[in-house]
């Protein structure tokens, strides 16, 4: 049988399969301060190599989760609490910061909400907001897919499985499909090769391997409309001509959060670029403490 141990994170119980472990990558310096990276949907582990030599340089320990790979029958309570079980485990009683990009910030509030105090900082890049909280699906450059998973989710799946095959067989043309759209500095940085060879690995990563994850992190998102509590600030990072996430969204979250909040307006950015300039800047703020 199966070699199962109980957790108890805020009174919740979750029993984990030991033999099922949460894979995760790290980066930065392994002696360093712990950061969380939350990643987006689509991504995946390798989306968070853009803090790698900042990290380095800052002293920083970044750690992001294979969450999409976590098992599917888990019930969403479950989901986030395993989550923030495996932080509370790595951070061994010290405080966190946790970072997230794109639907990655959805996560990364879900699971701040349960560490409490053990979080100390939020940074949330690109962010999303809870879609009832404004008009935002049709200013979204995604706006279908996530109409499909509200409304027709046999429909968002099929879709998914198209794009798991295109992964597959030309993951280039996937990674133009996804980009045809691109605003601001996305259009450049989408030209550059390093970029490309980047988000083509992601996306490739996503869709091919681990696209029961990316439909229920999609899932659960289209459905976030509780707001929690945090107790530790949070700071938004968005790019003024982000057409993913629009700045609405940032502008949104920050009414409906109930916490410290500030921003930082990217001039000129949009998604990814918004990413790429970002994580500089969050490392140096994060080894000031």
């Amino acid at each position: 049988m199966p070699k199962k141990v109980t957790y108890v994170l805020n009174n919740h119980q979750i029993i984990i399969n030991m033999e099922q472990p949460v894979v995760y990558r790290e980066y930065g310096d392994k002696d360093g301060e712990l950061v969380v990276y939350f990643y987006s949907a689509p991504g995946a582990m390798e989306e968070c190599a853009v803090f790698d030599r900042y990290a380095k340089d800052h002293n920083l320990h970044i750690v992001c989760f294979d969450r999409f790979a976590l098992d599917s029958s888990l019930s969403r309570e479950d989901y986030f609490h395993h989550l923030a079980t495996q932080i509370d485990k790595m951070a061994g009683g010290k405080q966190v910061a946790i970072v997230g990009f794109s639907i990655g910030t959805y996560i990364a509030l879900e699971v701040a909400a349960l560490l409490k105090e053990q979080v100390r900082q939020i940074y949330l890049v690109s962010s999303v907001a809870p879609l009832y909280s404004g008009d935002f699906l049709d200013h979204m450059a995604g706006g279908l897919v996530f109409k499909l998973a509200m409304r027709k989710p046999s429909i968002f799946s099929l879709l998914t499985q198209f794009q798991s095959m295109i992964a597959r067989l030309a993951p280039s043309m996937l990674v133009n499909m996804l980009f045809a759209t691109a605003a601001g500095k996305d259009k450049e940085l989408i030209q550059q090769s390093d970029f490309k060879k980047h988000i083509i690995g992601v996306l490739k990563q996503c869709f091919k391997y681990r696209a029961k994850g990316y439909i229920r992190d999609i899932t659960y998102y289209v459905k976030w409309r509780e707001q929690k509590e945090y107790n530790t600030s949070i700071q938004l990072w968005h790019g003024t001509e982000d057409n993913w996430s629009p700045p609405a969204m940032a502008d949104s979250l920050a009414n409906t959060i109930t916490s410290n909040v500030s921003a930082e307006n990217m001039k000129e950015l949009s998604h990814y670029s918004c990413l790429d300039e970002a994580a500089p800047k969050i490392c140096t703020q994060l080894s000031k403490g």
